[in-house]
């Protein structure tokens, strides 16, 4: 409370009342939970008082300073004496955290300063000579002078603006605060450990990550039994301090690349399950999971590749192509392959083809380009990946020309198409828009 009131009172008078309350030049003569009230013996003997209400606090002292000035030396020490005492705690308690601050002036009235100067001087006496004062010395609440301070103001009530606060100070205070704020909380938990008899593995789900935009990887462990064999990977719910506990470095630096480098900790990055990977991650984030060795396959629609551990393939990315073939009917055919250097695939091989440029096949994650032309090859695989098509293929071509992203097509041997690739020579063309709305002939250009 006096730090709070300190700017209220000059240096020299929080000195002087400082000094006052170390000389117990302050007694207190009544108080209660809204009024406190004290006399303080300096060359004369003055009635210094506090009174609190719900949001304010009113302070008034009938000595000359006071009634000019309002913040006294003796209101300074009794605010001293009654943090020291206890007895200023219960008005704090009725103004509240941040009450409005006033300097009451004295009243002038004769007769109940009077009658307070009869009341304490047997008061005063009685402690000064180190006597406990009697009750009937003891100044009665009721017989108080009346400086209440309730709903009506009072006639000469004034709020003092606090003085200005200098630079130095708000520079210090501003950091005291930003300092306390910064502080990290205390917790009770213990450090985070990793378990001895877990490790940590990745789990890439083949139908999660068909609908997502990218890789769908969750976080899990595989424990250890008695004899040192590791069992099928579970989810992990170890929490988010013990992933980046994780003995391997390799595993603390994918937490990071997965979580992201700021606040690893927070609520919003603890999620172990449905991380997705994005296509610009892959050549560092995926093949780093990949390269562990403990990068499991789970699958629900094909059980049987469940806990197949996954590899980063390096080798050149897979393009999509188109072939048109004749069967044993002689009948032409087209059929969609996936090809790399001398390999082929169908479309029907790959555990999974995503659109975002990677394919799963056996045990590995390979790159793979369509050129833009990955709905054709959606449209193959649910219709079939080898249709029939009319012996002259001219409609044929014709359409898939005219696709926006058109795939690489071989032709049978007997089959030849020749591309030709024409120049596109530049024109302008003017075209006059007159009537309707326009008052005077107009002309787009195209």
């Amino acid at each position: 409370m006096s730090k709070s009131l300190a700017r209220y009172f000059s240096v020299t008078i929080r000195e002087r009342g400082a000094a006052y309350a170390a000389a117990r030049k302050v007694r207190i003569v009544s108080t209660n939970n809204d009024s406190l009230l004290a006399m303080v013996l300096g060359s004369q003997r003055y009635a210094a008082d506090i009174h609190a209400s719900p949001g304010a606090l009113s302070l008034s002292c009938n000595c000359p300073y006071a009634d000019s000035a309002g913040a006294c030396k003796h209101l300074w020490a009794l605010i001293i004496h009654g943090e020291a005492t206890g007895t200023l705690a219960p008005l704090l308690a009725t103004a509240g955290a941040t009450p409005v601050v006033s300097f009451v002036m004295d009243t002038d009235d004769d007769e109940d300063l009077d009658d307070f100067d009869l009341l304490a001087d047997d008061y005063a006496d009685e402690l000064l000579a180190g006597e406990s004062p009697t009750e009937s010395a003891r100044p009665a609440q009721a017989r108080i002078p009346s400086r209440s301070f309730g709903a009506t103001p009072h006639p000469r009530a004034l709020v003092v603006p606090p003085p200005p606060i200098a630079p130095w100070i708000r520079v210090l205070d501003g950091a005291r605060r930003q300092m306390h704020a910064a502080q990290p909380i205390a917790s009770n938990d213990p450090p985070a450990v990793w378990p001895d008899d877990r490790r940590l593995v990745y789990i890439l789900d083949l139908e999660a990550s068909a609908a997502a935009d990218g890789v769908s990887i969750d976080i899990g462990t595989e424990r250890r039994d008695r004899h040192g064999k590791w069992g099928e990977a579970k989810r992990f719910t170890l929490g988010a301090p013990v992933w980046f506990a994780a003995p391997d470095a390799v595993d603390r630096q994918i937490a990071e690349l997965l979580c992201g480098a700021n606040d690893s900790y927070s609520f919003a990055r603890q999620r172990a399950s449905g991380i997705v990977i994005a296509p610009r991650a892959f050549p560092v984030t995926l093949r780093t999971i990949l390269d562990t060795g403990r990068c499991r396959l789970r699958s629900n629609s094909t059980p049987a590749v469940t806990g197949r551990t996954l590899r980063w393939d390096d080798g050149p990315p897979w393009t999509f192509r188109l072939r048109v073939t004749r069967d044993a009917a002689d009948a032409h055919q087209i059929s969609g392959l996936l090809v790399r250097d001398t390999e082929e695939l169908t479309l029907g091989e790959p555990l999974l083809l995503h659109p975002s440029g990677y394919l799963i096949t056996g045990d590995s994650v390979m790159r793979f380009e369509n050129d833009g032309a990955f709905p054709l090859l959606r449209e193959l695989q649910q219709h079939g990946a080898t249709l029939v098509v009319p012996d002259d293929i001219t409609e044929l071509l014709t359409r898939l020309y005219t696709l926006p992203s058109v795939p690489a097509v071989d032709l049978a041997p007997d089959l030849a198409v020749t591309e030709v690739h024409d120049t596109p020579a530049p024109s302008v063309t003017f075209i006059a828009l007159t009537g309707g709305w326009h008052a005077t002939p107009m002309f787009t250009v195209s």
